[in-house]
This record gives C-alpha cells, sequence and structure tokens, in this order.
C-alpha cells in the first residue's frame, strides 16, 4: 500500500521551498537592518568570519577532488568571470554613470563596487540552485586574490586614482572564510562519507 511520503521526503520538499525563498529572506533582513539596526546588532563583526566560514564548511562537505579537476579542465569559464568583474562591469558602470551624468563621488562609488564579486553570496545562490559550486568557488577565488591587482588598476585606468588594496588582509579572508572551510568540509566527505550523506539535507537550511 502508498504510504505517502516519508519525514525526510517531506523535510527535504520544504527545505527545497525555504531555500528557494531565499531573495525574499536576503530582502525582508535588509528591511529589517534599515528600519531597526539595532536587530541585528548582537551579531559583532567579529563573528562574520566564523559564520561564513561555516556557510562554506556546509558546502565543502558537498564537495569531492574531483569536482575541481573537472573545473581545472574549463580555465575559459574562470576567465570570463574574471573579465566579467574586473573589465565589463567596471566599464558598465562607468557607461551607466555618464549616461545618467552622476556626480564624481558617485561616479567613482559606482566603478568600485562594480569591481566587487559575487563572494560567498555567489557560492550560496549556486548551491541553493544547485549548479556548479565547484566552478563557483574557483571563479570566487580567483576574483578575490585578482582584487589585489585589478580594484586598483581599474581605480587608476577609470578614475584617474589608485585604491589601496590590503593584500594581505584579503589573502587571509580567502583563506579562512574560503579555502580552509572548503578543504575541510571536503576531507570530512571523503573520511566520514556515510555521515556527509546523513546531515546533507540539512546543509542548504544552515
Amino acid at each position: 500500500s502508498n504510504t505517502g511520503p516519508t519525514r525526510m521526503e517531506q523535510f527535504r520538499k520544504g527545505a527545497a521551498i525555504f531555500c528557494n525563498l531565499f531573495p525574499l529572506w536576503t530582502c525582508l533582513t535588509a528591511g529589517s537592518a534599515l528600519l531597526d539596526p539595532s536587530l541585528f546588532t548582537g551579531v559583532d563583526t567579529k563573528h562574520f568570519t566564523a559564520l561564513i566560514g561555516m556557510l562554506m564548511l556546509c558546502m565543502g562537505i558537498s564537495l569531492k577532488p574531483s569536482d575541481f579537476e573537472r573545473v581545472a579542465q574549463r580555465p575559459g569559464a574562470v576567465a570570463l568571470a574574471f573579465v566579467g568583474c574586473y573589465v565589463v562591469m567596471p566599464a558598465l558602470a562607468l557607461m551607466l554613470s555618464k549616461v545618467l551624468q552622476l556626480p564624481s563621488s558617485l561616479s567613482a562609488g559606482l566603478v568600485l563596487v562594480s569591481c566587487i564579486n559575487g563572494a560567498q553570496a555567489s557560492n550560496l545562490c549556486t548551491y541553493i540552485g544547485q549548479g556548479d559550486l565547484a566552478l563557483s568557488v574557483m571563479m570566487t577565488t580567483m576574483t578575490t586574490i585578482g582584487a589585489i591587482v585589478m580594484t586598483p588598476l581599474v581605480g587608476k585606468l577609470l578614475l584617474g586614482t589608485v585604491v589601496p588594496v590590503n593584500a594581505k588582509a584579503v589573502s587571509l579572508s580567502t583563506i579562512q572564510v574560503v579555502l580552509a572551510p572548503i578543504l575541510l568540509g571536503m576531507s570530512i566527505n571523503a573520511k566520514f562519507p556515510k555521515f556527509v550523506q546523513a546531515v546533507l539535507p540539512f546543509s542548504p537550511i544552515v
């Protein structure tokens, strides 16, 4: 006889719906922060690294070395993301600022914001959307490290001024919130595959 969906199947379905509403949760959270910033002041900035690291760990347990080996065979995709981040978007931002006749301060801000990569938000959206997470992580890592050179260069070429970037801080942050959690997650996946399969359905919610 048909016993209907199991609790785990029901949970997976509910989790999928919850995760697919990620844009809604983002808008609601941002709106709440604008209306009442005190709601989030309890989360100290010093905890951000640990929270983002936990996020990347949840993604890392779903990856294997073979995923990155596959991505390494597609260097063009990573290069395309790099060009999009540091050539296409800054050029579009500069063009938009000219069309809208923005003052120099706003124009500079728009160009600089356009140089910022998707960071962990892009990885999260890729994970929720069941996209190529290994490719997303590789793109994020390359564009983040590239910011050390490219952000000052783009600033000089498009704005006529050099925007300093703390290379040591960027490198350390990349290791702490991207590489280390991902490598740890992959190690856990390799050593304890049954455990990973048991907790994997809960990772998107976390």
